[in-house]
């Protein structure tokens, strides 16, 4: 069916924002945030049905993956590969039962199929590689290469449209190897990005535009290419004060700033340091014992400091 033209980029402007406030809203309070792919759309495939017969397969992969990432315990992640293995046999090029088979092999310690099903996303995926640079710096991490870890993180931040979790993983690379000042200059912004609702709505817009282009949509395109270009703060004012209620306890900003502590301790600003791990307990009280260990000495410098 053809799809219906229309000049007025503000409607379909205006119907987009709804379904990313919705999509945004319905995520964060259902599911939370998920640093998996998620299913999004799968090319047309030449017999009629089999696209949803890949789709289903993939969705039930997820269902393993999720329930084992959430707990251990329940191991399935053989039956999440054996899903994305059977949706591949479809559609070989699907990025989205790729990335996830490759983080179904990190989940189950198998490092060396994971990595080279990532190397393969990286070769099949243009559009959100930025996915892959990050699980490829989870990989080096996971073999103790921190300076491959580094390179991938920050090549990950260069094109996340929310990029606060490689900044983070960059920091703490940074810290690894005594680059001080660049762990600082990294978390500082990935703090700022993990408290703003702007990018994670960006990164919305973004992920919305790439489906765009994929699907050949020029009508939605055009209007997603005009918010990114010229967003308004009034259209997310509300949803930004909302958003911020949702990061009073937040575990990536616990992490973030007990890196920056330890970045300002590397650089001896001790009152610096302190001020960031006492932020990192206001963030997640349950890193309170373990900022302790870090805290304790900083103060009884800044104690003996004339």
């Amino acid at each position: 069916m053809a799809k219906k033209q229309t000049t007025d980029l503000y409607k379909p402007a205006d119907a987009i924002i709804r379904a990313i406030l919705l999509s945004i809203w319905g995520g964060l309070l259902i599911f939370g945030l998920f640093t998996l792919i998620q299913p999004a759309w799968l090319q047309n495939l030449s017999k009629p049905g089999r696209a949803e017969e890949a789709r289903s397969y993939i969705e039930k992969g997820n269902q393993y993956l999720y329930a084992t990432s959430n707990d251990p315990k329940n191991n399935n992640m053989k039956n999440a590969v054996q899903n994305y293995t059977s949706a591949l046999e479809i559609d070989p090029q699907n990025i989205d039962a790729l990335a996830n088979l490759g983080v179904a092999y990190f989940y189950m310690n198998n490092l060396e199929e994971a990595r080279k099903t990532f190397e393969k996303c990286m070769q099949t995926d243009s559009l959100s590689n930025f996915f892959t640079y990050s699980y490829m710096g989870d990989y080096y991490e996971r073999i103790n290469a921190p300076e491959n870890a580094l390179a991938y993180y920050l090549k990950s931040a260069e094109r996340h449209p929310y990029p606060a979790y490689p900044l983070r993983k960059a920091g703490l690379f940074s810290i690894k190897l005594g680059l001080y000042n660049n762990a600082v200059e990294h978390l500082t912004k990935a703090i700022e990005i993990e408290k703003s609702f702007y990018y994670f709505y960006k990164a919305e817009l973004v992920k919305a535009q790439n489906k765009a282009r994929l699907d050949n949509d020029s009508l939605n395109l055009a209007a997603i290419e005009k918010l990114l270009q010229a967003p308004t703060p009034e259209l997310y004012k509300y949803d930004t004060l909302q958003y911020s209620l949702t990061k009073k306890i937040s575990k990536d900003l616990g992490y973030a700033y007990m890196y920056l502590g330890d970045a300002y301790n590397g650089l001896l600003a001790f009152d610096k340091a302190k001020e960031s791990y006492q932020l990192s307990i206001n963030f997640y009280p349950d890193f309170r014992d373990m900022i302790a260990q870090k805290m304790n000495p900083v103060s009884a410098i800044l104690n003996n400091t004339p």
